[in-house]
């Protein structure tokens, strides 16, 4: 019983955290508005609340991609990290169910992938490093491409082979790789039944 109330507790703290972090950004959202109605820049403000509505209208696309587990990763990823920025760009409705090897693997390469990342940061670039993660449907297969824009250990390379070794037995390909210095892209296809 221990443990299921230190798990329970430990789950709560999160939960508040992402909440705060969520209250957090709203407040910002109508601070920014208000601002620019109050200086009579209407432009601006219509500007600013249609990246708001586009914000939400992609959050509502994570919710409907049939993975409550990666949705629920994506959408608190940046509440719960400040070291790593993550945007999350799903283009048209993507179902994951479709997947032919099963969405575990899809999830497991994804948040493998996302991991990676953080944990191969390197202190020493100067501004937080992003990643822009991009889902869509094309050809009969789900893409999942990360651009990440930062400094990377070379450390990586190994942990990525292997990633990417996992994902072609269960049935991926790689679409694209880079690596360069300041960026690193990634795009696996998953095919689809």
């Amino acid at each position: 019983m221990k443990e299921e109330l230190k798990l329970f507790t430990e789950q709560a703290g999160l939960l508040l955290q992402v909440l705060n972090q969520q209250r957090h950004d709203w407040l910002n959202h109508f601070q920014v508005l208000l601002a620019n109605i109050q200086l009579g820049r209407t432009e601006d403000a219509q500007a600013y609340m249609k990246r708001v509505i586009d914000e939400a209208h992609q959050e509502s696309l994570l919710t409907r991609i049939n993975s409550p587990l990666l949705s629920v990763f994506f959408l608190t990823f940046n509440a719960l990290h400040n070291d790593l920025h993550m945007e999350v760009e799903v283009q048209h409705p993507v179902d994951l169910s479709r997947i032919s090897a099963g969405q575990d693997e899809f999830v497991s390469v994804t948040t493998e992938c996302i991991h990676l990342l953080h944990t191969h940061l390197d202190p020493d670039f100067s501004d937080v490093p992003s990643v822009l993660v991009s889902l869509h449907s094309i050809d009969g297969a789900i893409h999942i491409r990360f651009d990440f824009v930062g400094k990377l250990r070379e450390s990586i390379a190994t942990e990525v082979e292997n990633l990417i070794t996992r994902a072609k037995i269960s049935g991926a390909h790689v679409a694209e790789q880079i690596e360069s210095e300041n960026e690193w892209v990634l795009e696996l296809a998953f095919p689809c039944t």
